[in-house]
C-alpha cells in the first residue's frame, strides 16, 4: 500500500513501532461481524431533532438536516442499473459531505476521504472494468456505500446506529476529542465490519477474490486521496496515524474476504461475529493511542 507520510519525530519511534505491530496484530486477527439491525425510532423523518443540528461545528439550518435525511435515504434511488443507483449514490454522498464541510461539523471527518475514493477512483473503474463476474463488481462497492448513508440517515433523525457507527458519532460530537480520532474511527467501522458484511450480503464466493482485489488493488493504489482530502477539508492531517494503519491494508483487506465467506456459513456465524467484536475494540483502542 503506498500511503502518505510525514517525518517522525524520534523520541516517537517507540510508540510507533508498537502501535505498528498491534495495528498489523489486529488485522491479522481480523474476522468480521455484520451491521447491528437498524433499530426503529418514534422520530418522524420530516421533523429531525434539533439534537442533530451540530455536532462540534456550527448548527445546520433545519433544512440542512432535513436535506442530509433525505439524501441518505436510499429507498428513494431511481431505476435498475446498478451503476446509475451507485452514481446516485455517490452523488447524494458528495452533496452530504459538502453540507457537513460547509459547517465544518465533525461527522463529516470520514465522509470527505470516502467521497474522494468514490468520486475518483470507484466511479471509473466500475464503469472502466470488464469484471469475470459483473453482477458481483457492481454489487458490492454500491452496497458498502450504501451501508453508510444508511448510517447517515439513522444518525440525522436521532436513530440508533449499530455500535461500530455509534461509536464514530459519539466520538465526532465530544469536541475534546482529537479530529484525527473521530476520523478514524470511521475508517475503522468502515473496514473492519462493514466490508465482511457487505460481502455476505452480496453473496460472495471464492471464484470472486479476482474481482474483489481489482476493487481493493485500486483503493490501495490511490488511499493517499483520503489525507490530501480531509486536510483540504477540515486542516487535519492523517498522514501520520494512516501510514500506520495503511500497512496493515493488504492483509486485512485477504483476511476481510475470507470473513465475508464465514459469514455466509450458519454455524460459524456467530463464532466470527464474537471474534470481530473483540477485533473491533482493539482497533479502537490502538487508535486511540496512535491519535492521542
Amino acid at each position: 500500500m503506498q500511503a502518505t507520510t510525514t517525518g517522525e519525530r524520534p523520541a516517537r519511534r517507540p510508540r510507533r513501532s508498537a502501535l505498528r505491530g498491534m495495528l498489523i496484530g489486529t488485522a491479522l486477527a481480523m474476522v468480521v461481524v455484520p451491521t447491528a439491525p437498524v433499530a426503529a425510532a418514534g422520530t418522524s423523518e420530516a421533523d429531525p431533532p434539533p439534537s442533530v443540528s451540530t455536532a462540534c461545528g456550527t448548527p445546520l439550518s433545519a433544512s440542512e438536516v432535513r436535506s442530509v435525511v433525505a439524501l441518505s435515504d436510499t429507498s428513494t434511488l431511481t431505476g435498475d442499473d446498478p451503476l446509475d443507483r451507485f452514481d446516485q449514490q455517490v452523488t447524494r454522498t458528495r452533496r452530504i459531505t459538502a453540507i457537513l464541510v460547509r459547517h465544518q461539523d465533525r461527522r463529516g471527518l470520514f465522509a470527505v476521504g470516502l467521497d474522494a475514493m468514490e468520486r475518483t477512483v470507484m466511479q471509473p473503474l466500475l464503469r472502466g472494468t470488464t469484471f469475470h463476474d459483473p453482477a458481483f463488481g457492481h454489487a458490492f462497492t454500491p452496497e458498502l456505500l450504501r451501508r453508510y448513508l444508511a448510517t447517515v440517515h439513522d444518525e440525522f433523525l436521532g436513530r440508533p446506529t449499530p455500535p461500530h457507527w455509534k461509536r464514530y458519532y459519539d466520538l465526532a460530537h465530544r469536541c475534546d476529542t482529537p479530529p484525527a480520532r473521530v476520523a478514524m474511527a470511521g475508517y475503522n467501522a468502515h473496514l473492519t465490519v462493514d466490508i465482511g458484511h457487505t460481502l455476505a450480503t452480496v453473496d460472495t464466493e471464492l471464484r470472486h477474490a479476482p474481482d474483489y482485489a481489482t476493487v481493493t488493488g485500486a483503493l490501495l493504489k490511490h488511499n493517499s486521496l483520503v489525507v490530501k482530502a480531509t486536510k483540504e477539508a477540515y486542516g487535519v492531517d492523517l498522514s501520520g496515524v494512516w501510514s500506520l494503519v495503511a500497512t496493515t491494508g493488504p492483509v486485512m483487506y485477504t483476511i476481510v474476504f475470507v470473513n465475508g465467506l464465514a459469514l455466509q456459513i450458519p454455524p460459524v456465524r456467530p463464532i466470527v461475529q464474537a471474534e470481530i467484536a473483540l477485533v473491533w475494540r482493539t482497533t479502537d483502542v490502538a487508535l486511540t493511542v496512535a491519535t492521542a
